[in-house]
């Protein structure tokens, strides 16, 4: 079982679950490699614990999941065993070559949040969306691993899991500086359960 919260955990371990840190060749107006991951579960509330705000949920394959739903989950208590709840999951990722000599914004962190109205049935949707520039370390072609340090000077060492995204990176050498949006967003909405 695990416990879900809409965030975005740090860079580095984003891109090392599916998605990454890379861009393509230099050019006046860089094209971005982007790749996007998409869900759509349907799961049965098992339990609601009010007092810690844990919804226990139960998918298709049998697999518990634990979500704490915020104080801007209104409607909680509306929420029964039983009900059916569509959990929706977006994840993009584009990364480009810095055009040479541009200077590097500041990283930056943009939230959006959505409600239930009061009195329906909860639901909650959000998406956050990562503005940085990385600067390459080296690149391991063979092993699909990138080694790169944040705006932080943190270094991170990442394994490429796309085809396009470890084709993006055989074009990189230490020095490259890449721009990286990630995008996240999950939605949950309860649906009457199936008689």
């Amino acid at each position: 079982m695990t416990t879900r919260r809409l965030s975005l955990a740090i860079l580095g371990t984003i891109m090392l679950t599916g998605g990454t840190a890379a861009a393509q060749a230099p050019t006046p107006t860089p094209t971005p490699t982007i790749v996007e991951d998409r869900a759509r579960v349907v799961a049965v509330v098992e339990s609601i614990d009010l007092r810690t705000r844990t919804v226990l949920l139960r998918s298709p394959e049998d697999r518990l999941l634990a979500i704490v739903a915020g104080p801007e989950v209104r409607n909680l208590p509306k929420v029964r065993a039983g009900d059916r709840v569509i959990v929706g999951y977006y994840r993009g990722v584009a990364v480009r070559m810095s055009p040479p000599g541009a200077a590097a914004a500041q990283p930056r962190l943009d939230a959006v949040g959505i409600q239930a109205v009061p009195g329906e049935k909860p639901g909650i949707g959000g998406a956050e969306r990562l503005f940085t520039r990385v600067r390459i370390v080296s690149v391991d072609n063979a092993a699909g691993a990138v080694t790169f340090t944040d705006h932080d000077t943190a270094t991170h060492t990442v394994t490429l899991r796309k085809p396009e995204m470890r084709a993006f990176a055989r074009r990189l050498k230490a020095g490259d500086e890449v721009d990286v949006e990630l995008v996240e967003a999950l939605a949950v909405s309860v649906e009457p359960a199936p008689r």
